[in-house]
């Protein structure tokens, strides 16, 4: 006898599809249109996020961190991996308050090395070392890219390497700078200030008698 059921087969193949914004269009009237979105259905949590990503995106910080805010207090507001990404970015616009919204986006979806590498930079920025490479390193341990748009491309390229490096050579960890300079050049080969950033740490480190820096 034969079964009515249909059997659903899913295969990967590691195609990536990356969308670039025609510049020759002007969009300007975007923001206008979601503002008038979320006067008239406040409650449209993803409506607000784009909103409040909108008014980031025009440099407008203030009414961008109001907005953000109340996209996160709103009870439909429960993807997580969007929650993450409204953190992310009210670090960005409430500097302040940056190392805060940063560990509260990984604690929002542990998730995503997006936050990781960001908290990253944060460190990086303001020449916290230790905590630079410990999360530098936990970025690192996520190997596998999620299937949807809040995947970054920065958070995937040399960088989570090179906070590694940097970090851990004013830690005094010559060898383990080494180790991630190579990885992040491996990443980015022709990159000249990373290139440089090797031959310093391998002059530290004893293995190459350069003075190049």
């Amino acid at each position: 006898m034969m079964s009515d059921r249909i059997e659903q087969v899913e295969h990967w193949n590691n195609l990536e599809i990356h969308h670039h914004a025609d510049n020759s269009k002007p969009r300007s009237q975007y923001l206008d249109i979601l503002a008038q979105s979320v006067k008239e259905d406040p409650h449209n949590d993803r409506n607000a996020f784009y909103h409040a990503r909108e008014l980031f995106f025009y440099g407008q910080h203030k009414q961008s961190t109001e907005e953000f805010k109340r996209y996160l207090a709103l009870p439909t507001a429960q993807w997580l991996p969007e929650r993450a990404a409204a953190h992310r970015y009210l670090a960005l616009v409430d500097v302040d308050n940056a190392e805060d919204w940063n560990l509260k986006a990984i604690s929002q979806d542990p998730t995503r090395r997006e936050s990781y590498v960001q908290t990253a930079e944060f460190y990086y920025n303001n020449q916290r070392w230790e905590e630079c490479l410990k999360y530098a390193e936990l970025a690192l341990t996520f190997t596998e890219k999620p299937l949807n748009y809040f995947c970054e491309p920065w958070a995937w390229d040399f960088r989570s390497y090179d906070y590694a490096a940097i970090a851990a050579f004013w830690l005094g960890k010559t060898e383990l700078a080494l180790t991630y300079g190579e990885k992040a050049l491996a990443v980015t080969p022709t990159d000249e200030r990373l290139q440089r950033n090797l031959e310093f740490y391998k002059e530290k480190d004893g293995t190459n008698g350069s003075d190049s820096i």
